[in-house]
């Protein structure tokens, strides 16, 4: 069998570690044992490799060696993409190369792979240096919108993260910060609870005098580092080649901010439609379509779609189930059969991946784990904060007593929601409600406000835990994947207060992401999902 045939095949078709040049030592040591010295490529004393994909690999790389359009690949769970993102950038000879990654983790595993002469960084990183460019001092203060309420409005204003997240969406959607209808769609739409009617007008009656004070350079946050470059027009690095993973995720800031970054050059854009899962957060779930729609207008070179359709990581029965909400993902010749048990009992070990749509019962299984000594976390700090921004909405003492503290956090949460029926905020209401379910969950073992408070912090502090079993909304687990997944409570999945057709298609997607997750096998503990 030909060397070029084998190496996918040996690393479930992605070869992610082996694909720095100093590595290929160990490959070459590993197929010597098995395949004849004539499959090896030898030229002026040293031996080469050549890499054979898959027919859909071979394509994309073919276009990105010898073509030059701008690409779209629309690559499922599991299908190698970040293996042919890295080999497709070792094809493309000269220019300045670039890759844009969300987080500075990817960013940092993606640099060890890619090729020397391709740059991987993350959109905050580009932003920052083109920030830098014009005014060299500007410091970095994540609490920047923080202070500035803090200064508007006092101290004492309870709706801070509110607005605070307002502001933020405001930035990722480059919105009108002074149309009242926009505005309020947006608090609509992305769940935004501020305490009161009243808080809310101020925030807006605010909002043009918050955005002046967001625009001042000397200072930025993140969300500043994408916004102000493309705002304020400010120069951005170029590049010749950019790549571009997760686009299906991506804002309009963000896509702003990347098509700064290539203009004239091009760009090669990969996602998956199906995983589009972040529309709560300001990602516009037709981002890829919409990026290239812009190409199209904005380029003479022309776009090219294409497709990674073979997953790596799911069994037949996982992928089978996988096909019940889309019908074009498939699994390799030789994938296991893997397993789908419905109305499973829950029995996690360490390592397995615990999903839900909602986090009241994910914190209740989590916990109780926890109380008989089993290893657990909640991933999701910004979750275990929100909590405790609850608890101190009613008191910031923390000796009093549960028996006081209960019936106080049941009646405010029962005047909030009063107030959210009277606007028709269902989806407030549904948030409320389940953080309120959290709290109830943790406050079975402690007496006091100080030790609920201790519970949030233990279930939510994932730092050496990672052996342990992890619990994760659907929307934290994309990125995961494990051999045994539980889904709790699958009769929320597709959620029925999702009544829009836009919220239906983000559910879908949720059913999707949360089942190829599974390497091996699949527990509903209950009826299955749809």
């Amino acid at each position: 069998m030909p060397l070029n045939f084998m190496l996918p095949r040996l690393t479930n078709g992605t070869l992610s570690g082996y694909q720095r040049r100093d590595s290929y030592a160990l490959v070459l040591g590993i197929c010597l044992m098995t395949l004849p010295l004539a499959t090896i490529l030898h030229s002026k004393g040293e031996l080469k490799m050549t890499i054979v994909g898959t027919k859909e690999q071979e394509e994309i790389w073919n276009e990105m060696e010898n073509g030059d359009s701008h690409m779209v690949v629309k690559a499922g769970a599991g299908t190698g993409k970040t293996f042919t993102i890295v080999e497709g950038a070792k094809r493309i000879r000269g220019g300045k190369k670039g890759f844009l990654a969300f987080n500075k983790s990817i960013a940092t595993e993606l640099g060890k792979k890619l090729p020397l002469d391709c740059k991987a960084m993350t959109f905050h990183s580009l932003g920052l240096s083109s920030i830098k460019r014009y005014r060299k001092d500007a410091k970095v203060d994540t609490k920047k919108v923080y202070n500035i309420i803090r200064n508007i409005f006092g101290p004492e204003y309870k709706s801070a993260p509110a607005l605070n997240k307002l502001v933020s969406l405001l930035k990722s959607s480059l919105a009108d910060w002074e149309s009242i209808s926009d505005i309020r769609a947006i608090i609509d739409q992305y769940n935004i609870e501020f305490d009161g009617i009243k808080d809310e007008k101020m925030a807006i009656d605010m909002l043009p005098t918050i955005r002046n004070m967001c625009e001042d350079i000397s200072v930025v946050d993140f969300d500043d580092m994408i916004w102000l470059p493309v705002v304020l027009e400010l120069p951005v690095e170029h590049y010749d080649t950019v790549f571009v993973d997760e686009a299906q995720d991506f804002n309009e800031s963000q896509r702003q901010l990347i098509l700064r970054a290539c203009n004239g050059g091009r760009m090669i854009v990969v996602g998956d439609t199906k995983q589009a899962i972040y529309g709560f957060r300001g990602a516009d779930s037709a981002s890829m379509d919409i990026f290239r729609e812009e190409l199209v207008n904005k380029s003479t070179r022309g776009v090219k779609d294409y497709t990674l359709s073979i997953t790596w990581r799911c069994p037949k029965s996982i992928v089978a189930e996988a096909n019940r909400f889309f019908s074009d993902y498939t699994c390799r010749e030789d994938a296991p059969e893997g397993e789908v048990n419905v109305n499973a009992a829950f029995v996690p070990k360490g390592g397995d991946l615990v999903l839900c749509r909602v986090n009241a019962p994910l914190v209740s299984e989590c916990f109780s784990l926890i109380t008989q000594g089993i290893p657990a976390y909640v991933l999701g700090r910004d979750i275990g904060y929100s909590l405790q921004v609850l608890v101190k909405k009613v008191t910031d003492d923390s000796s009093m007593t549960l028996e006081r503290f209960l019936p106080a956090l049941a009646d405010h949460v029962d005047k909030r929601i009063n107030a959210l029926k009277l606007q028709e905020k269902d989806k407030q209401i549904q948030s409320l409600t389940d953080k309120h379910d959290c709290i109830l969950a943790l406050a079975g073992n402690v007496n006091t406000v100080g030790g609920l408070l201790d519970n949030i912090k233990e279930i939510f502090g994932e730092q050496g835990k990672k052996a342990g079993v992890v619990f994760s909304t659907i929307h934290k687990a994309k990125g995961l994947e494990a051999e045994n997944v539980w889904i709790l409570e699958p009769q929320l999945m597709p959620h029925p207060m999702a009544t829009t057709p836009a919220d239906r298609q983000q559910e879908t997607n949720l059913c999707y992401v949360a089942i190829t997750r599974a390497m091996k096998t699949l527990n509903y503990v209950g009826d299955r999902v749809g």
